[in-house]
């Protein structure tokens, strides 16, 4: 199974032909799930028609596009989630886009979202998505389950740094202030924040069943079109491919 994330960054720089990037990369990196992030209703529609199930949750600007079928759909504050069936196996999959401004607003809303799906009984949970946070921050550190937050606690897995291990290669920036074009067509140039990587996918540790095995992880959106001069997004995006053990029925 083969998981993206992507924050499309929902603006009218370079737009039309930017929607055709979007597209295009899409397309190139032929996930199974996509977990998309600065969605519009308009942009949503365009891309859901490739897709058999979709959903689109308007207020948090999140949405999923699955070739498998969608249930048990729920719509939160900052994300969408929902249920997929297949190879004998169910996930729960969250889409997410936690809030910029503020560290006591992400630990507020992460921390919901991991209650919320407590209750949800699946063979295996993917949080994906725009953390707007780095690995140091307390919403990480507590997804990672190395602190608690608000008396709950979590266990994740973060997979590009499963990836960076394997390869032996350190885990690529998916907000770069230096490459990224936005910063000196659209904006002007950044010199002071520093890259991040702020997108990211999530395996929470599915004890009893079996690990999956990651097979790859890829960055996707890193080039720039010689129409708009832009990348698709301000954002570059994530995938992972996964092979899930198939569970006896």
């Amino acid at each position: 199974m083969k998981i993206a994330s992507y924050n499309l960054w929902e603006s009218d720089a370079g737009m039309p032909e930017r929607l055709c990037q979007i597209t295009a990369e899409l397309a190139a990196v032929q996930a199974d799930i996509f977990c998309l992030q600065e969605v519009s209703r308009p942009i949503f529609e365009k891309l859901a028609s490739d897709y058999p199930a979709s959903h689109l949750n308007e207020s948090a600007g999140t949405a999923i596009l699955s070739r498998y079928p969608l249930s048990d759909i729920t719509d939160s504050e900052f994300a969408v989630s929902a249920a997929v069936s297949h190879g004998g196996s169910s996930f729960r999959i969250v889409c997410l886009h936690l809030p910029w401004k503020h560290a006591s607003e992400r630990e507020h809303a992460i921390v919901r979202l991991v209650r919320e799906n407590e209750t949800v009984s699946t063979d295996y949970t993917l949080f994906a998505g725009d953390f707007n946070c780095t690995e140091q921050s307390s919403v990480h550190r507590f997804l990672m389950g190395e602190q608690s937050l608000y008396n709950t606690d979590a266990f994740f897995f973060d997979l590009a740094e499963a990836w960076s291990e394997i390869t032996g290669k350190p885990a690529d920036v998916t907000l770069d202030f230096r490459n990224n074009p936005r910063w000196g067509i659209i904006d002007p140039p950044d010199t002071i924040q520093k890259s991040v990587r702020y997108d990211r996918i999530l395996l929470k540790n599915p004890y009893p069943q079996e690990f999956p095995v990651l097979r790859s992880f890829e960055r996707f959106g890193t080039e720039a079109s010689p129409i708009t001069h832009l990348c698709a997004s301000d954002h570059y995006g994530v995938a992972v491919n996964l092979i899930f053990p198939i569970l006896s029925v």
